[in-house]
This record gives structure tokens, C-alpha cells and sequence, in this order.
């Protein structure tokens, strides 16, 4: 776990179950104890701090309903997802709520008792797993990435084309990390910018096995609105700047 996360884990506690006068700091039957149990899988499940309170309910924006209807159905069924292996596919422009939306299907997986989840990137999983520590390394990072109930796996777009000689050793990662969730019958969420026919077509280029958009193996979620943070955080008029606090 990172420093920083461990610095907030302890100050969390601090302020949540120290400090509770309902069990007397111990957190033992106590919301408290319940709360800070929730906050420590979403940090060690990956989750990226700003993320870490998604909630649904707080996109209000008319655009996006149909997406969050898309990712409540998706939620609703979520115990039956991890048994039958039906994951999604959230493709869209930046800044549209797809990873904000990801991270929320994964909290709702661990409120709703269905850990471990994991949220990781296309760039992190060639991170984890470095060229000069060979195979076993991958395969050793293929069994825990095979323990994770439900994976989040963002921005996974391919950066250039197919008819490059061979493949990257990022595609070899995720082609061997998509290869071990679909043997095991696991659900895996992905966001991405590229549509999915484009995507699985450079999949299929690459010798990727990705499920079929159209198998029932894959719920496919567009976000073609107006990028929402952008929306949320900019300026009123070209050339505004935003106001800081003197």
C-alpha cells in the first residue's frame, strides 16, 4: 500500500472509530468500525482517492441518464454477473463519467458483501509486471489478478495501429490478463475512448480474446454526452479564470 494511502487509512480511523463514543473507539459492532472496514477495501482494492465516494446519485445532469440507468441495471445484477462472467464495456470522449461511473460498480460490489474487486489501468498492469523479471513474475501476477471477483481496467484503448510487427509487451500483459479473467469465467469492466467494434477489431488484430460485443458476455455502455467534468469545472466565458481564495 502507498504511504499516502496508509497516512489516510490512520488519519481516517483517527476521525471515525477513535473517536467514537457509541463503542468507545473500539469499532466493534459500531457503524464506525463498519465504515472505516469500507473505506480500507476501497483503498486497497485501488481505487483512486478522488473516486472513492462515487455515488450514482450525484450526476444529475439529464445527458447521463440513460448511462446511469445502464450502470444501476448493471449493479442490480451484480451477484449474478460475477457468477455467469458478464462484464462491461464503457467506451466514450474524456471527462465523461466513464472511470468515475467504473470505480462506483466496484464500491457497490464491496458494499454488497461481493470482494475482492480491483481497479488497475492498461498502463499499470505493464508497470507491475517489468520485461526483465520474465515469466514467472507474469505468471505470478496472473494468479492474484485471477483472485479479484470483479476488475476494473481503465483507459484501454490501443495507441496505434495493428499492422505493427509483434506486439507491445503491454499487449502481451493485458492479452494474457484478459486470457486468465476469461478462462476463469470472471467479469471485468473496461473503459475506453475507442468504439467497441474498433476495439475488438484490434483485438482480434493482436490475438486478444476479447468477449463478443455481442455474445451476452459484454453489457456495452456508450458516453456520447457533453464531457461532464468539463461541464462541472469551466469557466463561464473564454478568457474567465477561476477565482482563488486570497
Amino acid at each position: 500500500m502507498h504511504p499516502a494511502d496508509t497516512l489516510y487509512l490512520s488519519k481516517f480511523y483517527n476521525d471515525t472509530v477513535a473517536c467514537c463514543s457509541t463503542c468507545n473507539g473500539t469499532g466493534l459492532n459500531c457503524e464506525c468500525g463498519r465504515r472505516y472496514q469500507l473505506e480500507y477495501a476501497k483503498v486497497s482494492a485501488g481505487i483512486p482517492a478522488v473516486h472513492r465516494q462515487a455515488d450514482i446519485s450525484k450526476i444529475t445532469d439529464p445527458q447521463y441518464r440513460r448511462q446511469c440507468a445502464a450502470v444501476a441495471d448493471y449493479v442490480d445484477n451484480l451477484l449474478q454477473h460475477t457468477y455467469t462472467g458478464v462484464g462491461a464495456y464503457m467506451y466514450g470522449g474524456t471527462g465523461t463519467a466513464k472511470t468515475y461511473l467504473a470505480c462506483y460498480i466496484l464500491i457497490k460490489a464491496i458494499e454488497k458483501g461481493l470482494g475482492p474487486v480491483k481497479f488497475t489501468t492498461r498502463a499499470e498492469l505493464s508497470d507491475v509486471v517489468h520485461p526483465g523479471q520474465g515469466a514467472t513474475s507474469l505468471d505470478s501476477y496472473l494468479s492474484t489478478i485471477t483472485t479479484y471477483r470483479l476488475l476494473a481496467l481503465d483507459n484501454v484503448s490501443f495507441y496505434y495501429k495493428a499492422d505493427r510487427v509483434g506486439l507491445s509487451f503491454s499487449d502481451y500483459v493485458f492479452q494474457r490478463v484478459i486470457h486468465a479473467r476469461a478462462s476463469a469465467g470472471l467479469p471485468t469492466i473496461f473503459t475506453s475512448r475507442t468504439a467497441p467494434s474498433v476495439f475488438a477489431a484490434d483485438c482480434e488484430a493482436r490475438d486478444i480474446p476479447f468477449p463478443s460485443m455481442n455474445s451476452g458476455t459484454m453489457s456495452v455502455i456508450a458516453f456520447d454526452g457533453t464531457p461532464y467534468t468539463e461541464r462541472k469545472h469551466a469557466p463561464k466565458k473564454i478568457g474567465d479564470k477561476p477565482h482563488k481564495n486570497r
